[in-house]
């Protein structure tokens, strides 16, 4: 039996396999619990497993090193050598979430993948996955001899860099608020709710702090000019950190966006607005003609991601005595 999860700062994704065949299920809101380890404890008791995991993998919102990991999102420091001692666990791996996801890509079947821009994916080359969820998450797929490996990215909070005069208004508004403005400042679910903010500031109008992305959508969807405003620049903002990604990592086995937003604002991704911010990249545009795009409408590729890294996980035990 394993144990996998995708572990974000809205919500924590958990599942019991026995081998490809899912046991049990459940989504948790990750501000429920004072920690992981009380969160998993939970699902794990609901779950009547009748036994621990011999191994689980957990992608999570931050970046990990050496098996740690300082949650960006919520108040949680996490160690895999902890999390095996209190919950009993032989193995437990931490990755970063959309490493999982990136891990899960090829998993995913054709028709849970929406194409945003046509292309021509060239096998073993490597594969962009990024996602707005709650923040920004970015990952490299990489092709090696039998099997993908993944390299985790925390590009999402380089520096943010602003292509028109909307843009230039925005960055002082966000470093008024943070500081420094990344992108994950403008492109997630709290970054469009800035954005609303900010184009309801040019407009005069009060703050009406939005505490969720899909209250900016709804009122998008609504024809609120404040709203709309801010969802066209936030596609425009997704399209070009999408194609830095397919720049830095040259990505021309396609790249895919793999968080909760994308699936949900399908309409707005689909306009033309996202594939030419994706494509304008001046003298290097020409790299990126070939590379198709594609949603992930899966909700749970990070768990399959998750799986396969589960399962190389337990095939690395020692042999029993």
């Amino acid at each position: 039996m394993l144990l996998v999860g995708d572990v974000g700062g809205t919500k924590t994704h958990l599942r019991l396999h026995e081998g490809a065949r899912v046991l049990f299920d459940a989504v948790i809101a990750s501000d429920t619990h004072a920690s992981l380890e009380e969160l998993i404890q939970a699902f794990l008791h609901a779950a009547h497993a009748g036994g621990r995991p011999r191994a689980a993998m957990l992608g999570v919102a931050g970046p990990v090193d050496r098996g740690r990991c300082v949650t960006t999102n919520l108040p949680w420091v996490l160690d895999a050598r902890a999390l095996e001692v209190t919950l009993g666990i032989r193995r437990v791996g931490l990755a970063n979430d959309f490493a999982m996801a990136a891990l899960g890509v090829p998993h995913v079947p054709s028709e849970l993948l929406v194409t945003l821009k046509p292309g021509e994916a060239r096998p073993r080359e490597p594969i962009g996955v990024l996602g707005a969820g709650t923040g920004l998450g970015e990952a490299l797929l990489l092709p090696r001899a039998r099997r993908h490996e993944v390299r985790a990215s925390e590009g999402s909070h380089a520096d943010f860099g602003p292509r028109d005069e909307e843009d230039d208004a925005l960055v002082p508004f966000l470093r008024a608020r943070y500081g420094r403005v990344s992108w994950e400042r403008v492109v997630s679910g709290l970054g469009l709710c800035d954005v609303h903010d900010f184009f309801r500031a040019r407009r005069g109008l009060a703050p009406h702090r939005a505490e969720h992305a899909k209250e900016v959508t709804a009122l998008a969807d609504q024809g609120d000019p404040a709203a709309v405003s801010a969802v066209r620049l936030f596609v425009r903002a997704y399209g070009a950190e999408a194609g830095n990604l397919a720049l830095r990592g040259l990505t021309y086995g396609g790249v895919y966006l793999a968080g909760g937003i994308a699936a949900k604002m399908l309409p707005w991704l689909q306009d033309g607005a996202f594939v030419r911010a994706f494509s304008e990249k001046g003298r290097l545009s020409h790299v990126l003609t070939d590379i198709p795009v594609h949603v992930v409408v899966a909700k749970d590729v990070a768990l399959r991601g998750a799986l396969v890294a589960a399962e190389r996980l337990v095939s690395d035990f020692p042999p029993d005595p």
